[in-house]
């Protein structure tokens, strides 16, 4: 339905358009009918926003994930990496890429090696395939049973 919406909104989805619904005669609720509805551009955009998230395209703002390191990959020559952390996100095994710097790069090897929890916040991009944390802050790897990072 969403989909339908947003296709009246044109191929730019900027044009606004109303759609009016009438009851069948039979109808109980009759009296309610007939009914108009308008959609702005507000209203499309919300649409728009709505259906990414129903195809699991959508950003959660200052998301912290936690979970285990599952691959480390550095270009050579480079010194930020990237760590694809294994975690559950929504009650789904996600596997999460983020770029690091050069020391929490070594920290992440240490997680990895020792097989310690690690935590990182960022804007948690969600696709229906892929999981990207954008902005990451605050990586931390943890020791094992323990809620304070290492220092």
């Amino acid at each position: 339905m969403c989909r339908a919406l947003l296709g009246l909104s044109g191929t730019s989805q900027k044009r606004e358009f109303s759609i009016s619904i009438t009851a069948a005669a039979v109808e109980k609720n009759a009296e309610i009918f007939p009914a108009t509805f308008s959609f702005g551009v507000d209203s499309i955009h919300a649409i728009r926003k709505i259906i990414d998230h129903y195809a699991d395209n959508f950003v959660v703002l200052g998301a912290t994930i936690e979970g285990q390191v599952k691959t480390l990959d550095r270009i050579p020559g480079e010194e930020n990496g990237n760590v694809t952390m294994a975690t559950k996100f929504r009650n789904e095994d996600k596997n999460v890429v983020f770029a690091v710097t050069p020391d929490d790069f070594l920290d992440a090897i240490h997680a990895s090696e020792q097989r310690l929890p690690i935590r990182c916040t960022g804007d948690l991009h969600v696709a229906q395939r892929s999981a990207k944390l954008l902005n990451p802050r605050e990586f931390a790897v943890f020791r094992s049973g323990d809620i304070q990072p290492l220092s």
